[in-house]
């Protein structure tokens, strides 16, 4: 009876070393790509743009049309959105919309920083709070 207990909790101690593992290269490459994110948002700047152009691709993406004048020149670019990111838009509007001023014909997909990077951070944290409350409860004893 011991020796089963015994080797029950070996097998146990092993699984969770291997989900921790699993939880740890899930949530590094997240944390990397929120970091990545920040530093786009970092370099970028809100424009006001006329919507030139809408139209609904195969996947029920909405592609929208823009044109815009960034360091007095001239931009048209356009951006993919999921189609409930988008609330009662019209060809004529003008938009608030946030570019790269690296590449200011980049059109980045979210106006505000942290609708773009929280989704991915949040992950990021569960995934690393859950490998330590594990090794916490299980590895560490």
């Amino acid at each position: 009876m011991t020796e089963q207990i015994q080797n029950t909790t070996i097998k146990t101690e092993k699984h969770t070393k291997i989900m921790i593992i699993i939880f740890l290269f899930i949530s590094i490459p997240l944390f990397y790509y929120s970091v990545t994110l920040h530093k786009e948002y970092k370099v970028s700047d809100t424009v006001i743009a006329k919507i030139t152009g809408i139209a609904v691709n195969q996947n029920s993406d909405i592609q929208i049309k823009y044109e815009y004048r960034y360091d007095n020149q001239k931009y048209k670019s356009e951006c993919i959105k999921h189609a409930e990111q988008v609330n009662n838009i019209k060809v004529g509007e003008k938009r608030e919309i946030r570019i790269n001023t690296k590449a200011p014909s980049d059109v980045m997909p979210y106006v505000k920083e942290i609708d773009a990077i929280f989704p991915f951070a949040f992950t990021a944290f569960v995934f690393a709070t859950f490998a330590i409350l594990l090794w916490y409860l299980y590895v560490k004893k």
